[in-house]
């Protein structure tokens, strides 16, 4: 087993203590420090060696991970794909379902309805949300309420969106709405 390079490197200045002390003309010296200089060098050129070669490794791992992934997602879309052709299928054949195979039970759920805003200027002003954030550069001052003007520096966005649930209880209870509607019904592949 090789030494670590820690005890080399506290041998060599145990040793570089020792040559100081003693009486020996200076090139003896600088010949005897750069023999044990050598030895510090080879031990560091290994580690930084394995270091590098650890580093090469980590970086194919990483780039296999990524093939790894995007493999795995390719799958997952052509299973996704293969249901959906699979669920067509079901839907235009007009086979009894539940269809009860020996791996699995394939049925076919009733997706509920959605709301579809076609013009979202259209939409009473009851069908739409307003959502306003007051960001402050610090703290909220004591003394501000909101009924007032906003404090210098505190930055205001106001954002409106439509109510969907609103628009889609309206749409359900037969209620028009201007500017949405319901999604025609839609199915799920359910696989147990």
């Amino acid at each position: 087993m090789s030494e670590p390079l820690y005890e080399i490197v506290s041998r060599y200045q145990a040793d570089l203590s020792r040559l100081q002390d003693m009486d020996l003309p200076a090139e003896v010296v600088l010949d005897t420090m750069e023999a044990m200089q050598g030895e510090i060098e080879d031990k560091v050129r290994a580690v930084v060696a394995y270091a590098i070669q650890l580093e090469k490794a980590a970086d194919a791992r990483t780039q296999e991970a990524e093939r790894m992934a995007k493999s795995a997602q390719a799958m997952e879309h052509r299973a996704d794909a293969l249901k959906m052709y699979a669920q067509v299928a079901l839907m235009n054949s007009g086979l009894r379902l539940p269809m009860i195979a020996p791996e699995f039970t394939l049925n076919l759920a009733k997706l509920p309805p959605s709301v579809e805003v076609t013009d979202t200027t259209a939409l009473p002003d009851s069908m739409v949300k307003t959502t306003v954030t007051i960001q402050f550069p610090g703290r909220v001052p004591d003394t501000w309420a909101i009924s007032e003007q906003a404090p210098p520096g505190a930055e205001i966005e106001v954002k409106t969106a439509p109510a969907k649930k609103l628009i889609g209880d309206a749409l359900k209870s037969e209620v028009e709405v201007p500017g949405a509607k319901l999604a025609p019904v839609g199915y799920r592949l359910t696989v147990r």
